[in-house]
């Protein structure tokens, strides 16, 4: 069964169930081998002018590579074929949404972000410098990580 929360859109062939879903890697997948973006893969699809077979093709078998990975693209086209055209840009076009959601709509369920409990402006733990670049604080703060305290010094070669 299709999980929405998850991107992913079913559909039934041959009798068995099949799921799409455009994960970050079946995205790479896609880009690598079409040669281009998800921008104007997603151009192309969306153009009467600029509709590919190829596209629709090996977007579709992309978006199979997370739940189906040994479906080939030629097996991925036969599918396409006998599902229908419209059906299959429905099924790409409903799981390209799902992957990229309306910014207003991902947010909204999102709880805001906590802030930060350090102030990362002067979070730093190396020596501060003057406007003419020398050195205020030659004492490096011990932020925990350091087994002692440090200097500059243990930083600078030997003379």
């Amino acid at each position: 069964m299709a999980n929405p929360h998850r991107g992913e859109v079913g559909f039934q062939y041959g009798g068995r169930d099949y799921k799409l879903r455009f994960s970050t890697n079946a995205l790479c997948e896609l880009e690598d081998l079409l040669g281009v973006g998800v921008n104007a893969i997603s151009q192309q699809l969306g153009g009467v002018d600029t509709l590919r077979m190829k596209t629709v093709r090996a977007v579709f078998w992309a978006g199979l590579l997370d739940n189906h990975p040994q479906i080939t693209i030629l097996q991925a086209g036969e599918m396409l074929g006998e599902l229908g055209l419209t059906t299959g840009l429905k099924l790409v076009g409903d799981a390209f949404a799902l992957a990229f959601p309306d910014p207003e709509e991902a947010t909204s369920s999102v709880p805001p972000l906590k802030p930060a409990l350090v102030d990362l402006a002067s979070a730093g733990t190396g020596p501060t410098c003057s406007a003419n670049g020398e050195s205020s604080n030659t004492t490096m703060k011990n932020s925990g990580w350091l087994p002692r305290e440090m200097s500059s010094k243990d930083f600078l070669p030997p003379k």
